[in-house]
């Protein structure tokens, strides 16, 4: 669930084994503890990122990356306005995924 304001995404590419998404959060939104059943690989593109993974606070700055493996626990927020793109492992449905809580950009 997003709190602090909305997101935005947008499906780049979608194939068998996941989908690849451009994400956009604007300073301060930010989710609550959740967790998936894939894996999530991020590349933040612009902005900074913090949040957790497995209980553990993480930093994300331009330029990084960061996983969120299947089953694991883990939240963002954004500091800064922040894009990045997001590869979700076997995700059969971004908007199910996202639990309708981004809206999809054209």
């Amino acid at each position: 669930m997003l709190l602090g304001g909305r997101g935005e995404a947008r499906v780049l590419e979608r194939g068998r084994s996941g989908v690849l998404l451009e994400v956009r959060f604007g300073a301060g939104v930010y989710s609550a503890v959740h967790r998936h059943a894939h894996d999530s690989y991020l590349y933040l593109l612009t902005g900074r990122l913090s949040g957790t993974v497995d209980g553990d606070p993480v930093e994300v700055r331009a330029g990084a990356s960061l996983t969120h493996r299947a089953g694991v626990d883990h939240s963002v927020v954004a500091v800064v306005d922040s894009r990045w793109l997001e590869f979700k492992t076997q995700a059969s449905s971004p908007a199910q995924d996202l639990n309708g809580f981004i809206q999809f950009m054209a």
